[in-house]
């Protein structure tokens, strides 16, 4: 039975054979960092409450836009 290739062996073959200007790309890819990786933002509860803030009000204005559009194609109002 063949075993399961090891997550962080396959990442450091990654980091040996490509430069390191792309290695956030390979974190990102494969969901596992480097063990010497330190994070690139830190996540605290108000930029978590800022993330969601956002998200939630794009969200809003985009279906208030999509809705409007809408009504100005159903009723040909300029």
């Amino acid at each position: 039975m063949d075993r399961k290739p090891d997550p962080l062996e396959t990442r450091s073959k990654l980091a040996e054979r490509f430069p390191r200007w792309t290695q956030p790309f390979w974190t990102w890819l494969t969901g596992i960092a480097m063990p010497d990786a330190k994070p690139l933002h830190r996540w605290t509860f108000g930029t978590h409450l800022g993330a969601l803030l956002f998200a939630w009000l794009a969200t809003l204005a985009l279906g208030t836009w999509a809705v409007a559009a809408l009504l100005r194609l159903v009723f040909g109002t300029a």
